[in-house]
Parts: C-alpha cells; structure tokens; sequence
C-alpha cells in the first residue's frame, strides 16, 4: 500500500509545485514492486512536461502538470532514466517521442544549445525533429490498427524538418 501513497504523494506534491519532491517519491518505489516500471515512467513524463499532460500517472490513472519550462538538465535525466527502463518497443517509442517533442520545444524556444545528444540526436532544431520523425515512424509500424498508423505517419509529417527538394 505504501506503493500507492508514493503515487499520490507524487500528485500531491505536482499539485503544490514540488517537482522534486514528486520525482523523489516515485524513485523510492522499490525496484521488486510490480510498480517500479511504472513510477519511472512517470518521472520521465514530470522531467519533459511543461503544460497540462500525462505526467504523474500512477496506478490511479491520475495525471499533473508543471508550471514551469524544461531545461536541457531535465531532457538529459529523463534520456537516462528511459535508457535504464525495461519496457516493451511501444512504450519505448512512446517515450522517446515525449522526450524528443520536449526537446523540440526547449530548442525552438530560444534556449542556449547543450552539450551532447539527446537520444541520440544533437541538440539542435533539425537533428531533434529527425529524431521525433523516427520515433513516430516507428509508432507507426507498431500502431495495432490503420487509423492509428496513419495519424502516426501524420505526425512525422508534420515535425520533418523543412529540405529544398
């Protein structure tokens, strides 16, 4: 039971601003709980969101959102933590494409360049929607149904960057 209290602890802590406090609370769940994949996933979601979305999903289904920006520091951890995770291809390219849509963001936003790739792209506009359009390519090759395939397709259409052919 404490498993859960983590969560809610986690939204609570969203609730009031405490990122860090809901980060620390979910990375205590143990890594024998049958919850730990799902605690990490969310602290990746905390890392890159910077509006209402998915973040803080616990076994309630629950989410939260964050106030402020993402920073490069934040894109960096939630590469790492997803690196460590073991999940299935989906949720794999699921994330990444989260990680990724983030950076896209922090890049075009005016924030000063980092140092090193973020999953595997440098941190520049191009080489990040390059990164984004593969992730959601690959989403489309696992998507379960044509609908879902061609709005994935959609999507790596709609972040490729511009070329002059």
């Amino acid at each position: 039971s404490y498993v859960s209290a983590a969560f809610g602890l986690a939204r609570i802590r969203l609730g009031v601003g405490d990122r860090s406090g809901a980060i620390a609370a979910l990375t205590d769940v143990p890594g024998i709980s049958s919850y730990h994949v799902a605690a990490q996933i969310a602290v990746v979601r905390i890392l890159v969101s910077s509006g209402q979305g998915p973040a803080g999903q616990g076994p309630a289904g629950q989410g939260s959102a964050r106030q402020d920006g993402v920073t490069v520091d934040d894109l960096r951890q939630a590469d790492g933590r997803l690196s460590r995770l073991a999940v299935d291809d989906l949720r794999r390219h699921q994330l990444s494409a989260e990680i990724l849509q983030a950076a896209v963001e922090w890049c075009t936003s005016g924030q000063p360049p980092g140092t090193g790739p973020i999953l595997g792209c440098e941190p520049n506009a191009r080489a990040l929607r390059c990164g984004l359009e593969r992730s959601y390519g690959a989403l489309a090759r696992l998507a379960p149904d044509k609908g879902r395939r061609i709005e994935f397709v959609d999507m790596a259409n709609s972040v490729r960057p511009r070329t002059l052919t």
